[in-house]
């Protein structure tokens, strides 16, 4: 992923290895019935923002599942059909709808061999006009993040909207496919200590406190950090730093809205506003 060459993602979720896009920068974005089944390009999962507005960074959230097994073990809502394109993506998918959404709940195991998997929980609402959000947890029931998750709510952040990888056209698989690669790159995060691949972050106080040696360049040039931007941030005196940085996401926390927690343990009858959940 560092040099541009970008998984594919097969049936149930399993990251394989895959071909390099035609520009390392940008990639191609190819129509969803070109993929196959087994092997679908995950287009060009270009980390950041989910809209320009929010992006990696900022305080580490200690929030945690009280148990895996008990998200939405408690949950009273109504079983829908499966949105089309995902059943057969995902076979061990289930679908339900609440109060103007779907929601998509699904285990993955992203590394095949790697006995680890997580739990996605993606809503998908009914308005055309608004997107979709999604959060995942470990198999251990600790919520992933806090690296590229979207402030202040810590939903996946698994593509930048600007760049067209994913739009609200496009089949709910394919996002599911960014997610599941969102969650590899956790794992990459996690046992060899740095993010695989292109990141986009916008201030300089999420650049320095966020990057870890050898991590391409938050400002998406394609370099590392370490010979890009690091000395030009170490430049900008810390209170201009963190003003920045505050001017875009307040004081910066990222930890999933407790009501909805709440809700997927079944201690709450039913979830948060839709409004409260996603963006325009």
């Amino acid at each position: 992923m560092d040099a541009g060459q970008y998984p594919v993602v097969s049936i149930g979720g399993t990251v394989e290895p895959g071909p390099a896009p035609p520009s390392a920068k940008t990639g191609t974005r190819k129509d969803y019935d070109e993929r196959t089944r087994t092997g679908r390009p995950a287009a060009r999962p270009g980390e950041g923002t989910s809209g320009g507005a929010w992006t990696a960074g900022g305080a580490a959230t200690t929030w945690q599942a009280s148990a895996a097994a008990s998200v939405f073990s408690g949950t009273e809502v109504e079983s829908v059909q499966v949105v089309p394109s995902v059943e057969d993506a995902y076979p061990q998918v289930r679908c339900s709808s609440a109060l103007g959404m779907d929601v998509l709940t699904v285990w993955v195991e992203p590394i095949a061999g790697l006995p680890l998997s997580a739990l996605l929980v993606t809503l998908v609402p009914h308005d055309p006009g608004l997107w979709p959000a999604a959060w995942a947890w470990w198999d251990t029931g600790i919520w992933i993040g806090h690296r590229h998750t979207n402030y202040p709510d810590g939903s996946i952040c698994s593509f930048e909207r600007r760049d067209g990888t994913w739009r609200k056209t496009d089949p709910v698989a394919l996002l599911l496919d960014l997610h599941v690669l969102w969650v590899a790159r956790h794992m990459h995060l996690t046992y060899l200590g740095r993010w695989p691949g292109r990141q986009v972050m916008h201030t300089a106080h999420e650049r320095l406190t966020e990057h870890r040696p050898g991590e391409l360049c938050g400002c998406d040039s394609g370099s590392l950090y370490d010979v890009c931007h690091k000395n030009e941030d170490l430049r900008i005196p810390p209170h201009r730093r963190l003003e920045e940085f505050r001017k875009r996401f307040g004081h910066g926390h990222r930890v999933p809205p407790p009501e909805m927690v709440e809700w997927l343990c079944g201690r709450r009858d039913s979830p948060p506003d839709i409004e409260r959940l996603f963006s325009r």
